[in-house]
């Protein structure tokens, strides 16, 4: 088995177990195959303060891009509105799912910002 710091998002399910695999797919849901196809065909970049106090995910998809937050479930998605917000019925959506899986698996492309170029991109998100 790979260890997931030497993954490439290729390779995620060959170095989670069948039963890994499993589990998360009863937990999460169709988001989870979304997540994986995010991380194999898009740009996922961590933006952060010098001082790694603030830290946002920007991922650009064709000509979409979504900011999400450092450890909160939320995103700007419609999935996340009807199915995560309204119904209920699923945890997340696949953009908040691929940020961990690219967290878990070192696939990220980092940018450090000074504090005030963050806060325009943050008020951007607006």
């Amino acid at each position: 088995m790979t260890n997931s710091t030497d993954a490439n998002p290729i390779d995620f399910c060959f170095w989670v177990s069948s039963e890994e695999l499993l589990a998360l797919y009863s937990y999460f849901g169709e988001p989870l195959n979304e997540a994986t196809e995010i991380l194999e065909k898009c740009k996922i970049t961590q933006y952060s303060t010098g001082d790694f106090c603030r830290q946002i995910f920007d991922i650009s998809i064709s000509e979409e891009q979504y900011a999400i937050f450092e450890n909160i479930n939320f995103c700007h998605c419609k999935f996340f509105e009807d199915k995560v917000l309204g119904e209920k019925t699923c945890i997340t959506c696949k953009h908040v799912l691929a940020v961990y899986l690219a967290k878990a698996t070192g696939e990220l492309k980092k940018e450090t910002l000074d504090h005030d170029v963050f806060q325009q991109y943050l008020n951007a998100q607006l």
